[in-house]
């Protein structure tokens, strides 16, 4: 979150915009946030989730998209936090910040169950978590957006995530860029390209020992199904000692799960060392746009790893995402 932004933000933000849904500012649970201020509090007797971002982030329309695509998803029975309309009927509201711009407010059921913490390998969980993206991305081949559509992975909205490498760090500005043109040469077809959560990891996602529910559709755009596959395992495979044992364990029950519900050719999946790279990449710019308000990492250590995984030109993850995966 941009310096700003915190400095313009206060108490009154969050209890004005907490009774635009008729929640009393005192029941207001603060759950920190990276990119918005989010809180916990009660909505018509059920628990919900306040988040309060800024205009120069997301703009009303992106996010009234979102908020629109969830509740399309959950009117198909998948199971996402959904967007809940305000007392005035609105699925955004809207506050001046003060200084020419707005915070805006959205609310979200809370989602069923527990996180499932970094190192998981249980096979329940990750059949749960597979069925779910597979029936997502079937039922987004579907959806038809009443007004704004939300943008292409590449578009402004997303690629200034990526720009934030400095120029003087060469090696990862070049592989940014290399990444960018190949990926661009990808095909596009309605079974494969489509609205996609585009950050399904386990950060944003909920288990109950039998679904796996999913939230935070901050990021979603139009993007390959297999692409948001492979985020999924960026992150859940990465945070193993040996990540390429893991995917022997984790990889055929997500994928046969995911499979069951939405088809993806095998080679979709020989395109993963190009989609995890991408991720990397983007997860660079991401730690030097924000490494003043980083706390919970070393920073130059992990800048560090970056640049030890991409110089040996090796996949991030050395594992063949064709197994396990039907023709």
């Amino acid at each position: 979150m941009k310096n700003y932004v915190v400095e313009r933000f206060g108490a009154e933000v969050a209890a004005e915009a907490a009774s635009r849904w008729g929640i009393n500012d005192a029941d207001l649970i603060d759950l920190g946030g990276f990119e918005s201020f989010v809180y916990e509090a009660p909505i018509a007797g059920a628990d919900a989730v306040l988040k309060i971002g800024h205009s120069d982030r997301r703009s009303v329309d992106l996010l009234v998209a979102e908020a629109e695509f969830t509740r399309y998803l959950a009117a198909e029975s998948i199971t996402v936090s959904a967007a809940l309309v305000s007392s005035a009927g609105n699925l955004v509201e809207r506050m001046p910040d003060g200084s020419g711009a707005e915070f805006l407010a959205t609310a979200w059921s809370k989602a069923p169950g527990d996180a499932v913490g970094r190192e998981n390998d249980d096979a329940k969980f990750w059949a749960a978590h597979g069925a779910l993206l597979g029936r997502m991305h079937s039922a987004s081949i579907s959806y038809k957006p009443t007004g704004l559509r939300r943008p292409d992975w590449d578009d402004m909205v997303f690629l200034d995530d990526s720009l934030h490498i400095p120029e003087t760090d060469i090696a990862a500005t070049q592989h940014r860029d290399t990444i960018l043109r190949s990926l661009r040469e990808l095909p596009k077809d309605r079974g494969t390209y489509g609205l996609v959560h585009h950050d399904a990891h386990g950060g944003n996602v909920l288990f109950d020992g039998t679904a796996v529910t999913i939230f935070d559709f901050d990021d979603c755009g139009y993007n390959w199904f297999a692409n948001d596959l492979a985020i999924v395992m960026y992150y859940s495979l990465l945070a193993f000692d040996d990540p390429v044992d893991a995917a022997h364990s984790i990889w055929p029950v997500f994928i046969d799960a995911y499979q069951n519900h939405h088809h993806l050719e095998p080679w979709w999946f020989e395109q993963f060392a190009l989609f995890l790279a991408w991720r990397d990449n983007l997860l660079l710019s991401v730690i030097h746009r924000s490494r003043a308000s980083i706390t919970d990492m070393d920073v130059d250590a992990w800048i560090a790893g970056y640049h030890e995984r991409h110089a040996t030109g090796l996949p991030l993850i050395d594992f063949d995402f064709t197994t396990g995966v039907v023709a």
